[in-house]
């Protein structure tokens, strides 16, 4: 079975995450040994939200959009699709909205506000995939 799109864009948004969050991370550990780049260390809660929240969670909501059981018997193949999508543009508007908090001066009072992304995604996420577990069945003897 061909790999649904949404779950490529989520997956193409984990390793542009991935990528930002390594390159940060590799710029923190050169700051480490070189002094006047220091300054780099202050990126951490940066590359932590985007290894984590960015990397990590996309790539596993990706994937579970495309693995989990899928519903034979309605229009909608995998669920309730709406309820995906805002998982995906919440977590990744709360992502720019932290990094624009963390990054810029002028931003910081947005950091409150990247929170209730994070829990709106986490809901959406989780109205989505409930359905889409099933009990296991067991083998028939």
């Amino acid at each position: 079975m061909i790999m649904p799109a949404r779950s490529q864009w989520t997956l193409r948004l984990a390793l542009i995450y991935m990528v930002g969050g390594a390159t940060l991370g590799a710029m923190m550990l050169i700051g480490k040994v070189h002094p006047p780049l220091a300054h780099w260390m202050n990126g951490l809660p940066l590359h932590i939200a985007w290894m984590v929240g960015g990397g990590f969670l996309q790539f596993v909501m990706g994937t579970a959009f495309w693995i989990l059981p899928k519903f034979a018997d309605r229009p909608s193949f995998y669920g309730n699709v709406f309820f995906f999508d805002t998982a995906v543009v919440a977590l990744n508007v709360g992502l720019i909205v932290y990094s624009l908090a963390h990054g810029v001066a002028a931003f910081t009072f947005l950091k409150s506000w990247s929170w209730p992304l994070f829990a709106i995604a986490l809901l959406a996420w989780m109205a989505h995939v409930f359905p889409r577990i099933k009990p296991f069945q067991g083998v028939e003897e």
